[in-house]
């Protein structure tokens, strides 16, 4: 039986955290060398330190100037509007999407494998609504489980799963191995089939003159774990908090590495086109309070840290069910998240670009007066919360399918005119 020590979870994701990570990435590249775009600089600075004008969001991001308003908006750049996205714009909500999935008897897994595809339904939503200000990439956030040889299934009706997740700490000490064994540029050569998706989106885009960026994305490092232990999002929410009260050690070691993957994977998604990265802190509302400041927070101010050195585009993060914490991550982060359960008022204490909070479920119903009403409201309550601040207009959560598209237009022509006022 495998045994580990165990020391408390601030004590290891202390300030000598970035060292850590700093020699965990030299370990894991130094194999292979450089993985495209990414540098192998092992200067970083102390998670819990301010961070250097390089590190911060106000300076970040790209030194010559977009001609995107959502990239403009990100680099607090001024704009005459509030750029708008969505979380889940593609996919099922769409009856195009529908129809291709079943003329092309494919299911949604193997779509992902297929350049060809993923372009396609990244663009239907484009080509279906006006003032959608980007592209995001029609992709999961489990390819990486794939990658590091873990299985991915989507039985239906219950979301994407990991069939075998990790089943005890000698399970997480093996990967561990395996990811040191194998090296960063091994893993990530296993997602080209992303990359080339990003390159074959962009060159859609020239193509039909859509004429807005793409944006990129992965899950954070504990999301991704906690997949990797749990299976599902649905099931064994207290299985992270497991592994970091009794194996902080094996635990801080994964979180580690998959964080200089997780920034690889997204530097490649740059380097193939990508105008700017979204990282999805999907399952951090699983812990506590006090275990997402001891443990998220300094593994996603080290991805910050790392994704800017190596990039000059600008990253987003959603903390979901953690926002409270949006405060210490926009120092970080070019745009901080708000989900549905915080209240918009609560931004007028951040000083970066914020976006979301608008609720999916105002899009559900008939196109009919009454809910083109509603609608208005709402958006209209929203940008007063926000008063006149840097604000991406976008949901506090990912679309669930039964959207209206006809309301959804509403709201996206509702934001233009009222942020445009």
């Amino acid at each position: 039986m495998y045994k580990s020590t165990i020391p408390s979870i601030s004590a290891l994701f202390s300030a000598n955290s970035a060292a850590d990570l700093a020699s965990t990435r030299d370990m894991l590249m130094g194999r292979t060398g450089s993985t495209g775009s990414a540098s192998l600089s092992a200067t970083t600075t102390s998670p819990t330190s301010s961070p250097t004008s390089s590190s911060t969001s106000s300076s970040t991001s790209s030194s010559t100037s977009s001609p995107y308003t959502i990239i403009k908006t990100l680099q607090n750049s001024p704009t005459s509007y509030s750029p708008t996205w969505l979380f889940r714009q593609a996919g099922r909500h769409l009856p195009e999407y529908t129809a291709y999935k079943k003329e092309h008897s494919t299911n949604f897994l193997q779509m992902l494998k297929s350049p060809q595809h993923v372009s396609e339904c990244t663009l239907q939503p484009i080509r279906r609504y006006s003032n959608l200000s980007a592209a995001i990439l029609f992709s999961d956030i489990l390819v990486v489980p794939q990658a590091l040889n873990i299985s991915v299934t989507m039985p239906g009706g219950v979301g994407i799963q990991v069939p075998s997740p990790l089943k005890s700490v000698s399970d997480v000490v093996r990967m561990s191995e395996e990811i040191e064994e194998r090296g960063v540029e091994s893993i990530v050569e296993e997602l080209e089939y992303v990359f080339e998706s990003v390159r074959e989106i962009n060159r859609k885009i020239d193509e039909e003159g859509l004429d807005v960026p793409l944006l990129g994305f992965s899950a954070s490092p504990y999301t991704l774990f906690y997949y990797m232990v749990g299976g599902s999002s649905k099931k064994n929410q207290d299985i992270g908090s497991h592994y970091l009260k009794n194996h902080p050690s094996e635990t801080k070691r994964l979180l580690k590495q998959l964080n200089v993957i997780v920034n690889a994977y997204v530097s490649k998604q740059v380097e193939a086109g990508a105008k700017a990265v979204q990282i999805f802190e999907a399952l951090g509302g699983t812990l506590s309070g006090s275990e997402f400041r001891d443990v998220c927070l300094p593994i996603l101010k080290e991805l910050a840290e790392m994704f800017k050195r190596d990039n000059d585009v600008p990253v987003m993060i959603f903390a979901r069910d953690q926002c409270g914490f949006n405060r210490e991550l926009e120092e970080y982060y070019d745009g901080v998240t708000i989900d549905t359960n915080y209240d918009l008022e609560e931004v007028k204490g951040l000083k970066g670009v914020v976006q979301g909070g608008f609720k999916p479920e105002i899009l559900i119903g008939e196109n009919n007066e009454e809910n083109r009403g509603r609608i208005r409201k709402a958006v209209e309550e929203m940008f007063e919360k926000v008063e006149g601040g840097k604000y991406i207009a976008n949901l506090g959560e990912g679309m669930g399918g039964k959207e209206n598209v006809e309301l959804v237009q509403v709201f996206l022509d509702t934001v233009r005119e009222v942020s445009g006022r």
